[in-house]
């Protein structure tokens, strides 16, 4: 079985900050509420062509 992740991580290598917080996550502001591609991967990986 294979596991797909999409996930982010900071400069650091981590995915948490220090304190287990993940506010660094939303700092860039995304009024349009883009998914950043990640719709695309889920059709790509569940549904291939």
């Amino acid at each position: 079985m294979k596991n797909i992740v999409f996930i982010a991580k900071s400069l650091d290598g981590f995915i948490a900050g220090i304190n287990g917080d993940l506010d660094w996550l939303e700092m860039i502001p995304n009024p349009d509420g883009d998914d950043m591609g990640y719709n695309a991967l889920m059709d790509e990986k569940l549904m291939p062509s």
